[in-house]
């Protein structure tokens, strides 16, 4: 019982990073104009959302890696950044899951 309070921490600290699942990785992050010219249909959006505190580079990266990850478990293969929002407690980030038939995507 002397532990218990170690590995809450622990376990708080630990479950504070998103990493980025290698097939996630070769989701493509297109720009509104690449989105229009391409032959994209929506999925759907998808959200992302981390408060580590104050290591607002830390949040914005675990929000994008949550985003990529949902949007690779939907069937994208691109994704557009609708909004961020990055404040003193934490970052929220939401994006349209696309699935696209381009040579932007490939």
């Amino acid at each position: 019982m002397r532990n218990l309070p170690f590995l809450v921490l622990l376990f708080l600290l630990s479950s504070c990073v998103t990493p980025l699942m290698e097939e996630a990785s070769q989701i493509k992050l297109l720009s509104l104009e690449e989105k229009l010219e391409s032959n994209c249909s929506s999925i759907g959006l998808v959200y992302g959302g981390s408060s580590m505190g104050n290591n607002t580079g830390g949040d914005m990266e675990n929000s994008m890696n949550e985003v990529m990850n949902k949007a690779y478990q939907k069937g994208a293969n691109a994704v557009y950044l609708k909004a961020m929002n990055s404040a003193t407690g934490g970052t929220g980030v939401v994006a349209e899951a696309l699935s696209c038939e381009d040579e932007l995507t490939k």
